[in-house]
């Protein structure tokens, strides 16, 4: 098979374009025009254009709101219901692809039926899935919408604050997953928190560790307390937290 290439940028968009293909052997003999055993042609429609980034919705894992003050109304181990829109026409969208960290390796069909609940209502240009956050405290879900052509719109990174549960975290854990977490200063000077995943992965969402009164600045309120120290800052948590 001998391959023939065509760069993308020369078909135009939304234009539907035929073609056919025969062979010529060495002494000039030619086959019939194919594809063989039909008389259709071969058809494709250029789609240039990628969808939108999708919508994403969730009653028990609200957004944390401006001052990242809202929580989930449910607690860290517990599943809650997330909802993809298309953000535009059902027939725009081929398949959701979502995670809670950027692998993009769970999938939902708009207008397909939750896994774990099959009875909850859909809408065409909708998918909802029962997903449980892999810890508490600053969390992130990456959700991206494909087209048929294959094309990928923007991520939408849908940012909550899952409640933490009433058991005791490991050493060096504040968010239940039994992997310690991260507390940096961040570039204001204000002491900041990040839900560290296993392995390699970057930090992907934080929240302020800290919160300031009229008699300074104290510690976030909590089941575990830290303690950090610059040639300026001191924030006091409880003395276990603190060498």
């Amino acid at each position: 098979m001998t391959p023939y290439l065509m760069p993308w940028s020369s078909f135009t968009h939304g234009t539907t374009y035929t073609w056919s293909v025969y062979s010529k052997d060495s002494e000039g003999a030619t086959s019939a025009w194919g594809p063989p055993y039909t008389t259709a042609v071969c058809q494709f429609i250029v789609d240039h254009t990628a969808p939108n980034s999708p919508a994403v919705s969730s009653t028990a894992f609200p957004p944390p709101g401006d001052d990242g003050s809202e929580w989930s109304t449910v607690t860290f181990g517990t599943a809650g219901k997330f909802t993809f829109n298309t953000n535009g026409p059902a027939t725009s969208v081929k398949e959701f692809q979502y995670s809670f960290n950027t692998a993009f390796d769970q999938k939902a069909t708009p207008g397909s039926a939750d896994p774990l609940d099959p009875a909850y209502p859909v809408k065409s240009d909708e998918a909802t899935r029962t997903l449980k956050p892999p810890h508490a405290g600053p969390s992130v879900l990456y959700v991206r919408s494909i087209d048929s052509a294959g094309n990928y719109s923007g991520v939408t990174k849908y940012l909550f604050n899952v409640r933490p549960s009433p058991d005791l975290d490991s050493p060096g854990d504040v968010t239940g997953d039994q992997v310690p977490d991260m507390y940096t200063i961040n570039p204001d000077g204000n002491l900041t928190l990040y839900a560290k995943n296993l392995g390699t992965d970057r930090l992907h969402f934080s929240m302020p560790a800290a919160y300031t009164t009229a008699d300074g600045t104290k510690p976030r309120r909590g089941r575990r307390t830290c303690c950090a120290r610059s040639s300026t800052t001191r924030t006091r948590g409880s003395p276990s937290s603190c060498g």
